[in-house]
């Protein structure tokens, strides 16, 4: 067989141990296998101070590659490698699984030289933002928590035109098949390629008997998306004449809303809605932005973007084949159209029977209608009901779960939430619940990157970001 991309990934590393007596340091926690190379030294920070080349590759050869099984090919999901067979709906194990949801750039980023800032370049010439290589070092602690499914938020290449922050939002996708080049490990130099970096996480986590789900978000994209050169009609446009009077519609009662710069939508039909048509003063009107065109599930038109749709369902089958994922979550999939969600769903499903699924549903009250679309399990509301214990809204949450068709996350916060840890009871309130979402039933336990350190510092400026609730 083939030598895995993880194997290939070790060989490169040991080659270049010779070059790593440098200033590197990487957090205690990432040697939850007990490291104990030559070099080591920690330091009063919790920090050890090691070889990096000699780090990772032990950490591939001592604690991943020995429970690697002859004749398995694990770039496959793991439901195919273990050749699972149910006649029920596919993808149902995620419904015992443990969560654990990262953002590859933040959650294995860390300042290696200790310059006190995090550089894509440091001193070293390595990178200190999240790369799929550092990953690893994640995952022997993420073994003794007890999760065994890695929720990845996006990693396809995204835009940097009018982004948000310094780095960008990854959901301004510029493409959805182009892994993002951030991502890229400057270790391996030009000996191993960013596709297969990604191909070495996701077969390290199938050795470790995890599987691997990723984000989609075949709504939005990128003001400058690759797509926008070839299929312009599939986008919505005004005259440049008018641009400085487009802006977003002042509702009573709503007051302003700040739109966002970086993405636009897809025209999913290239009519407009059938339910809107006979409000429009002429025919000729041009297709717009507004509730009734984003929200296609609620206002469908007549004319499907078919090539549009084709490609949108052959997102996933392409992560399937090329890296084995084992399920995805589809961004705001509640509102595409119908049709379109079903041809996502079946597609996936006719490569991996089972694949699994997560329904982007907040309302509890809808999981019997995202069960029948064919999601395993929803987000849910917990996020939101959990850190109101004093308004008894954790205990609401968890009486509730015995009555809904679909598992949800039993979980306190998420990327787009404050931090438990940052709320009024503080530590022990963090403690106390992520414990409890361990016992809960018709639930998944789902655990966001930081929350095992208590961090306070939210991922996103969301829900509740601003709220009295949050410190």
């Amino acid at each position: 067989m083939a030598l895995l991309k993880i194997e290939k990934l070790n060989n490169i590393l040991k080659r270049k141990i010779k070059y790593g007596n440098i200033n590197y340091v990487v957090p205690d926690m990432w040697n939850a296998w007990n490291y104990s190379g030559k070099e080591l030294r920690k330091l009063p920070s919790q920090e050890l101070l090691v070889n990096p080349y000699l780090f990772y590759s032990s950490l591939i050869e001592e604690y991943i590659l020995p429970n690697k099984k002859n004749r398995k090919n694990y770039s496959k999901s793991l439901s195919e490698i273990k050749n699972i067979k149910d006649n029920a709906q596919g993808g149902d194990w995620i419904r015992k699984s443990v969560l654990y949801s990262l953002m590859i750039r933040t959650s294995s980023a860390w300042d290696h030289d200790r310059s006190f800032s995090l550089d894509l370049s440091n001193f070293n010439h390595l990178k200190e933002t999240g790369t799929f290589v550092k990953t690893l070092a994640l995952l022997p602690l993420l073994k003794k928590m007890g999760v065994d499914t890695l929720y990845l938020l996006p990693i396809s290449r995204f835009s940097l035109k009018d982004k948000k922050g310094e780095l960008g939002s990854p959901y301004g996708v510029a493409n959805f098949f182009d892994l993002d080049p951030n991502l890229k490990e400057t270790m391996t130099g030009k000996e191993m390629s960013l596709e297969e970096e990604f191909q070495a996480l996701v077969e390290a986590c199938h050795i470790l008997d995890m599987r691997v789900i990723i984000d989609i978000i075949p709504r939005t994209n990128s003001v400058d998306n690759d797509l926008i050169k070839d299929h312009p009609d599939w986008f919505y446009w005004i005259k440049k004449s008018e641009a400085h009077k487009y802006k977003v519609p002042y509702v009573d009662g709503l007051g302003n809303t700040i739109p966002p710069t970086d993405v636009t939508f897809f025209r999913m039909f290239m009519d407009h809605p059938k339910a809107t048509k006979q409000y429009l003063k002429s025919k000729s009107v041009n297709p717009y932005i507004l509730f009734d065109t984003i929200k296609a599930n609620l206002f469908p038109g007549e004319i499907p973007n078919q090539e549009l749709w084709n490609l949108l369902s052959s997102i996933i089958p392409h992560y399937q084949k090329k890296y084995g994922i084992d399920g995805a979550r589809i961004d705001m999939g509640h509102a595409l159209p119908e049709k379109l969600l079903e041809m996502i769903i079946n597609k996936a499903r006719e490569n991996n029977h089972d694949f699994a699924f997560i329904a982007e549903e907040l309302n509890p009250d809808n999981a019997k209608k995202a069960k029948d679309f064919g999601y395993n399990i929803i987000i849910g509301n917990g996020f939101w009901m959990e850190p109101r214990v004093w308004e008894k809204k954790l205990h609401k949450f968890v009486y509730g779960l015995k009555d809904i068709s679909l598992p949800m996350f039993a979980s306190c916060e998420t990327h787009d939430s404050a931090r438990i840890a940052g709320r009024d009871g503080g530590r022990v309130l963090a403690r106390m619940i992520t414990i409890l979402n361990m016992l809960l039933p018709n639930s998944v336990p789902f655990i966001n990157s930081g929350q095992e350190v208590y961090e306070t510092q939210p991922m996103n400026l969301g829900v509740d970001c601003s709220n009295s609730l949050s410190k």
